[in-house]
């Protein structure tokens, strides 16, 4: 397990500003982009055109195809830390038996139950103990990189006990493996691209702006988290890896390097298969 840091910079304010890890509901949707209203919730199509197609968030369409593969209509489904629930209202609209859950209601949650009525939800701290219902298929998505191992293994625990007999957890790694390529790219690179970039804004303006160092999370390679998984009782069924580009392109140089479509976007392809943004696995319960 490796702590996951992230730079960025204030122009409102000074200094060097260390940032603790989310702790709270409101901290985690702000870090998620907000669950705020959106006019996309006009129409399903509108909807799903932005929270699921959207081909600046190529991971919300890679959960799409990884989960509806995976699930049935006959299963009991839980969403743990559903957020905005795009791609649980996918599953709902396709006749899924399935309920979302998070430490409170989002901001959008009367515009998402005015575009999907049945739409279910309870508020569940997943931390604090097993669910009271048993379910078939329990999805946590975008959320295992604020846990520790400690928090991990709770969660874990906690998640196999609210499962029935043979159950399975899809679940999302929520960032890259502790793997020496993505080391550098989040600890050496992205830092030096902002210390730089502040510098730069010091000598234009005559004041660098504020040097935030945000504590994001942790990241941890697959064996040490199915390790874990193991641990609680947790044995592996499938695993698919997606969206080698991304650590890359959170370079600004490398951003501008690096097209997709041409032979430098397959070339960083092919060195990104070590460094998945994305990695969902299928547990079962033994």
């Amino acid at each position: 397990m490796r702590e996951w840091f992230k730079f960025n910079l204030d122009e409102t304010k000074s200094g060097t500003e260390k940032k603790p890890i989310d702790s709270s509901f409101a901290d985690h949707a702000k870090g998620m982009l907000g669950y705020y209203k959106d006019p996309a919730y006009k129409s399903k199509d509108a909807f799903f055109e932005k929270f699921i197609e959207n081909p600046d968030f190529p991971n919300w369409k890679h959960y799409e195809e990884f989960i509806s593969s995976r699930v049935s209509t006959t299963d009991k489904i839980l969403s743990v830390a559903s957020g905005r629930s795009a791609n649980e209202v996918k599953l709902l609209d396709s006749g899924h038996d399935i309920t979302c859950s998070d430490l409170d209601k989002p901001e959008c949650f009367d515009d998402t139950v005015g575009l999907f009525p049945s739409y279910k939800f309870k508020k569940i701290d997943i931390l604090s103990g097993p669910t009271t219902d048993s379910y078939d298929v329990i999805i946590s998505l975008g959320l295992i990189f604020l846990f520790d191992n400690e928090n991990l293994s709770l969660f874990l625990k906690n998640v196999f006990d609210s499962l029935k007999p043979g159950g399975r957890l899809l679940l999302d790694s929520a960032g890259s493996s502790d793997k020496l390529m993505a080391n550098f790219i989040h600890d050496q690179l992205l830092k030096y691209e902002t210390l730089a970039k502040r510098a730069y804004l010091g000598v234009r303006t005559g004041k660098k702006p504020g040097y935030i160092i945000k504590h994001h999370g942790y990241r941890r390679t697959s064996a040490e988290l199915l390790k874990l998984a193991r641990r609680e009782g947790f044995r592996l069924k499938d695993q698919v890896d997606y969206n080698f580009l991304v650590e890359f392109r959170r370079s600004k140089i490398l951003y501008r390097l690096i097209n997709p479509t041409s032979w430098t976007g397959k070339l960083f392809s092919k060195l990104g298969r070590s460094i998945p943004y994305n990695r969902m696995f299928e547990l079962y319960k033994l």
